[in-house]
This record gives C-alpha cells, sequence and structure tokens, in this order.
C-alpha cells in the first residue's frame, strides 16, 4: 500500500518551517490514483501556509509497482544546483537505502516470491517515467546493473543467514550432547560405585577399581566426536 506520512520542510521565501502530509511510498496497483498524481508531479510542490509561496518537496519516494514487479527509488533533487561530489554522495546513500529495502522485502515475503523483482533509482518524475516505460522492454542499462547488483546482495545475506542458522543448530547439538555425555557418565558413576562399595572386595582393590571405572567412564563419555 501507498506509505503516507508527515514531513518539516523549510520555505524558500520566508523561511517558516511547516508540516505537510507526504507519501513516502506508493504502490499503483493499490493505490492507482494516488501514483498517477504522483506521476503528474502533484506532489512535488507545497504552498507555505504563511506566504503562500510554492516549495519544491525535496524528498525521497518508494515507487513499488507489484504488478510490474518494480522497486524504484525516486530522488528529487535541484541536480542544477548540486556539486558532482554532493551528487555523487546522494545517489551512493541512495542505493544504500534501495538495498536495505530490497533485502528487508526479500525477508518479509521470502526470496523466491521477489527474484523476478527489478530495481532502480530515479532521478526525478521525468527519469522516472522513463524507467517504467523501458522497464517494460527488459529495463535501462542502469536498471540492468542495479538490479543484478541487489539480487547477488540479497542472495549473499541468504546465504550468510543459513550458515549462521546451521552454525547455531550445530551448537545446540554439541550443548545437547554433552548434557546426554554428563548424564550417563553420572548414572553409571552411582552404579558403579554402589556395585564397588557393595562387592566383597578388599578396600585396595575398590579403590583401584573406582579410579579405573572413572577414569574409563570419563574417557567414553566425553571423548571427542
Amino acid at each position: 500500500m501507498s506509505r503516507k506520512v508527515n514531513i518539516n520542510i523549510e520555505c524558500e521565501n520566508c523561511k517558516k518551517i511547516y508540516s505537510i502530509p507526504f507519501y513516502a511510498s506508493i504502490n499503483p496497483k493499490v493505490t492507482p490514483d494516488i501514483a498517477k498524481r504522483f506521476l503528474n508531479g502533484d506532489f512535488s510542490k507545497a504552498a507555505c501556509p504563511s506566504c503562500n509561496h510554492s516549495n519544491t518537496v525535496f524528498e525521497p519516494v518508494l515507487y513499488h509497482d507489484m504488478k510490474k514487479e518494480l522497486w524504484i527509488h525516486v530522488l528529487a533533487l535541484p541536480l542544477k544546483s548540486m556539486s558532482n561530489e554532493v551528487f555523487s554522495e546522494v545517489t551512493k546513500n541512495a542505493v544504500k537505502r534501495l538495498f536495505s529495502g530490497a533485502r528487508a522485502h526479500s525477508k518479509m515475503l521470502g526470496y523466491e516470491n521477489v527474484k523476478s523483482y527489478k530495481y532502480d533509482i530515479a532521478y526525478g518524475i521525468e527519469d522516472l517515467k522513463d524507467g517504467l516505460i523501458k522497464a517494460d522492454s527488459g529495463g535501462s542499462k542502469k536498471m540492468k546493473k542495479l538490479t543484478e547488483n541487489v539480487h547477488s546482495a540479497i542472495n549473499e545475506s541468504e546465504d550468510k543467514i543459513k550458515n549462521e542458522d546451521k552454525k547455531t543448530a550445530k551448537g545446540e547439538s554439541k550443548v545437547k550432547n554433552k548434557y546426554i555425555s554428563i548424564a550417563w557418565f553420572l548414572f553409571y558413576l552411582v552404579a558403579g560405585t554402589y556395585f564397588i562399595v557393595t562387592s566383597g572386595w578388599l578396600l585396595p582393590v575398590k579403590i583401584f577399581i573406582f579410579i579405573a571405572l572413572v577414569l574409563i567412564l570419563k574417557s567414553v563419555a566425553f571423548s571427542k566426536k
């Protein structure tokens, strides 16, 4: 579904900070009317309640098309006034958020249900529109590269989780076997001690047999497998 939140923005004219409702994620399958308005640019401007100045909303939006299986992180950026260094840093952070969101999505639904998804970053609504058109024919080079990297990262994460689960299960099995060994050791020790004490053997013989019993049981019960 489309997720609506409240955000604070600063007026470019009077510098007043005010709150506006904002769609942080948009799902055209669930809320097609909201998606249509977003693609028309209806949410890219917000009038200041103090001076009525129309401010540009520079907030990222997740465009999640469940029908076309697209996961696109849309950036609203003042590209003309942005240096190459800032642009590079913004893109880097966007990629991190894209990967993080994709992993969470995969974990929630299971990788089998998201393995055919395409992933991309769009620099503004026009770039998003262009990406949506190209997605129907396989996607742009940027989309294909990001999709490949995201799926690779998800698979690595899945393998890591599986390996950690195996290690945990192995560790639990070792602990369980250890307690079982201790239980058998104590059982045979008590039984053997009772037999030795109630026998008619001489005391030195009893002591010798008891020590031998302890060493044998210890060797058998706690030997490494």
